[in-house]
């Protein structure tokens, strides 16, 4: 299977985070497999950017460190230039059953993000990753149920006042990183700005060709951690014999609406994550992580009455604030064995009540783990069947949701990822009833 040069970017992104690469129009040589792009391809304007630390440890044997534009004897080689790159997905789902019992079909025009990266000198170096979406057209209003949405979506079309009048719809953009680091050492660099919760194998990792499936675990997508968060991360990595260890500690506003630009609380949370890798047949790469802090909502509606509070009809829809500290933990595995792959992960999500005001949605705990299994052939357009398991239990604990999951996942070229998925989710209501099934099918590709 031939490979690109961004393929060996997002490698030496995801085994050395402290070294950036910047793409050469030779490709580098076969590597043992395509872990490349099935372990982060949307790390790939990221990895694309820049140059490699000076003393940088570097990654495995098998990449040709000249072909990415990096220095193997540490030099001061690097790529000032602007770097633009991203990825798109595009799919078709088909959804039936479930507590609503509907059935529905469509087309799904999904991500479009860019990324865009550049260096000012060797240490210092920017990353913006920017999402194009079409939300708020489209968003129904009960988001969060089991099934398809039985809620009117939302419909943002306005006259065009510059073309006659004419109809047009409007979308918007999520800002889901930018940040500067500056890098000290391969043991030390510093990034501030907002950047991806460093946790588990899926979060940072998290565009669309980078997920095998056709999407990732709900307890992925449910941000038991925070998705992201805006402060200080520290970050680094060292090997030791043939052992490389990695760790991140990060200083932030904590969870809110508007984390990116305001603390609500006033209070700074706190996160971490250990990373240990070795060449145990193959490759081997365990984490743990945590987060904690203070969580502040903001609910536009009459605020909750005191316990034992008559309702009172009269109470005005006003915006107030709830709060909560939360504690979460995750734990994850991953081991690639010439084509086979194995990974797992397991959150844990605790939140208490802060201040006065206490909601069903203040206290609890959140948790769930998933084993996802699958073997990269090297014909049929590099064919990887999968399968993966998942147990959610969401907040409260009143159910437990489970998913079991089947597919195909074609690599015709390391740019293009095709998949084919098989959903069947259980135990998502109170009173039982009839499964939820999905069939999605996807194309996604880096550019």
């Amino acid at each position: 299977m031939s490979h690109f040069p961004i393929a060996g970017a997002v490698l030496l992104a995801v085994t050395a985070s402290t070294a950036y690469a910047q793409p050469s129009p030779a490709a580098p040589p076969a590597e043992s497999h395509d872990a490349a792009m099935a372990n982060a391809a949307d790390a790939a304007a990221e990895a694309a950017a820049i140059a490699a630390t000076p003393g940088a440890a570097h990654p495995a044997d098998d990449v040709d460190l000249t072909a990415l534009g990096l220095d193997a004897s540490g030099g001061a080689i690097f790529d000032d230039k602007l770097n633009i790159y991203g990825f798109a997905d595009m799919s078709w789902q088909r959804q039936w059953g479930g507590p609503n019992a509907i059935t529905q079909q469509s087309f799904v025009s999904g991500k479009l993000n860019l990324y865009f990266a550049k260096a000012f000198t060797p240490k210092w170096r920017f990353l913006a990753e920017i999402r194009f979406m079409y939300a708020p057209n489209g968003s129904a209003a009960d988001t969060g149920t089991a099934g398809p949405s039985t809620a009117p979506p939302t419909n943002t079309t306005v006259a065009d006042t510059t073309d006659f009048n004419h109809p047009l719809t409007w979308g918007g953009i999520a800002i889901q990183r930018a940040y500067v680091d500056y890098a000290l050492d391969t043991l030390l660099t510093i990034r501030a700005g907002h950047f991806l919760t460093p946790y588990g194998i899926w979060n940072v990792d998290h565009g669309s060709p980078a997920i095998i499936s056709a999407y990732a675990p709900h307890i992925i997508s449910e941000a038991l951690f925070p998705e992201a968060q805006t402060g200080l991360e520290l970050y680094g990595s060292a090997l030791v014999g043939d052992y490389q260890v990695g760790y991140y500690a990060t200083l932030s506003n904590g969870r809110s609406p508007v984390e990116p630009t305001q603390d609500l609380d006033h209070r700074v949370a706190l996160g971490g994550r250990l990373e240990f890798e070795a060449p145990w047949a193959g490759t081997f790469k365990v984490g743990v992580s945590a987060y904690g802090g203070r969580a502040t909502e903001i609910v536009t509606q009459a605020p909750p009455l005191p316990p034992g509070a008559p309702p009172d009809p009269t109470a005005p829809t006003v915006p107030y604030q709830w709060s909560y500290n939360e504690h979460d933990y995750a734990a994850d595995v991953q081991w690639d064995h010439g084509g086979l792959h194995l990974q797992a992960e397991y959150i844990y999500h605790h939140r208490d009540p802060a201040g006065d005001i206490v909601t069903p949605s203040s206290q609890g705990t959140n948790q769930g783990y998933y084993v996802f299994a699958g073997y990269r052939f090297d014909r049929l357009w590099n064919v990887m069947p999968f399968s993966y398991y998942e147990s959610w239990s969401p907040l409260g604990g009143a159910v437990n949701i489970k998913e079991i999951n089947g597919g195909f996942n074609f690599r015709p070229t390391p740019a293009v990822v095709l998949k084919a998925m098989m959903s069947d989710v259980w135990g998502g209501s109170a009173s039982p009833g009839p499964d939820l099934r999905i069939f999605t099918t996807q194309l996604t590709c880096v550019f």
